[in-house]
């Protein structure tokens, strides 16, 4: 009997649990409607949601559309009770906009004392044409450390305007890039902005782009939508110039591209200043300092159709690229995440590349 009484408690315990839980979603979910005063389609509990947003391909990319399996439907709900502010909450707002993944080392603005990196933002030629009519809007990129993403986004806010919010707290040093100061393509509807000059202290620090439409009032009031990724967040896709200058040797070795050899060369020194600074030197060395990476296994034996996945670590415990190449891809073929397919019996050499340096894995594959 008392068995039975402990087991009934526990229940009443849970269901109560359970009702809170379901109830502060209830409310999460309505302030979100409240706040979002309309952005927020109409159709997201439908089980095929698709943006609303007026959207044209680009010659750079597909055409934007809202984060995947953004439906809201109640059993989603149920289990996830414990809801905290999205990184990608943005994404909520579809306006045409779209923030590039593949932000790269401008080596037209390296120097000896700091680099550049450069983010890019895809347009749709609907809005950059509503916006071309319009007198009161004009496109921007707001650049700004990832450290000030996560100090705001701590709040528990549904939709936030970014400046606003910066200004309120005191955190100032972000750049708002206008439309006349940002270089723009006609062709591939898409613009840019960069953040130059970051010295030694700053090669790893992670720095987000967001895409701005700028609507101005009368009174010469100014009001802010931004744009989204059309996939991860903003902190998965936040970029240091250490990372992109990892990202250009890894190109360069798997042949991606076209690189001078001075892009190779400033590419190489600012990877040096990121080992240093993550080793925690003051000052950089002019060592060719390279990451201590681990890859497992570092052989491997599959039947023909299996898969695996290759492990790849950085010591230094930093965000830089992977990249990956079979030498044969007759025999095994690997993705851009490391994913191993057999494809036939034979033996080949999987590379992962971190900055350009590669580390081999021996595969043999048999046959079932």
């Amino acid at each position: 009997m008392k068995k039975i009484k402990r087991i009934c408690i526990v229940l009443l315990a849970v269901c109560t649990l359970f009702c809170v839980a379901s109830c502060s979603v209830q409310e999460y979910f309505d302030e979100i409607d409240n706040v979002l005063d309309g952005y927020i389609s109409s159709e997201l509990n439908s089980e095929n949601t698709e943006s609303s947003s007026i959207v044209e391909e680009s010659a750079e990319s597909d055409s934007v559309t809202s984060s995947e399996n953004e439906s809201d439907s109640s059993e989603e709900v149920e289990e996830t009770p414990s809801l905290s502010f999205p990184d990608n909450v943005l994404d909520y707002i579809a306006l045409g906009l779209e923030v590039n993944e593949n932000a790269i080392l401008d080596v037209s603005h390296c120097t000896a004392t700091g680099g550049a990196v450069k983010f890019f933002c895809s347009v749709s030629s609907d809005l950059r044409n509503a916006i071309a009519e319009s007198e009161n809007q004009t496109l921007a990129m707001l650049l700004f450390p990832l450290k000030f993403f996560d100090e705001v986004n701590t709040q528990n806010l549904a939709y936030m305007d970014w400046i606003t919010e910066f200004e309120k707290t005191g955190k100032t040093n972000y750049y708002l890039l206008r439309f006349d100061d940002i270089e723009a393509s006609e062709n591939d509807l898409r613009y840019a902005g960069y953040l130059y000059d970051l010295p030694y202290k700053s090669i790893n620090q992670g720095f987000v782009g967001m895409g701005v439409l700028i609507t101005t009032d009368e009174n010469g009031n100014e009001t802010y939508k931004y744009s989204a990724y059309k996939s991860g967040n903003y902190r998965t896709n936040a970029r240091s110039l250490g990372y992109v200058a990892a990202e250009t040797l890894n190109n360069y070795a798997l042949g991606k591209g076209d690189y001078t050899a001075e892009q190779i060369e400033f590419a190489k020194t600012y990877v040096n200043w990121s080992v240093d600074s993550v080793n925690g030197l003051a000052e950089p060395t002019d060592d060719n300092s390279t990451y201590n990476v681990m890859v497992s296994p570092t052989t491997l034996t599959l039947n023909v159709g299996e898969t695996a996945t290759l492990g790849v670590s950085v010591a230094q415990d930093i965000n830089v690229p992977v990249g990956y190449k079979s030498l044969n891809e007759s025999v095994v073929t690997v993705s851009e995440t490391g994913e191993i397919k057999a494809v036939a019996k034979g033996t080949t050499i999987i590379a992962a590349y971190v900055a350009g340096v590669p580390y081999t894995v021996r595969i043999t594959i048999n046959e079932v």
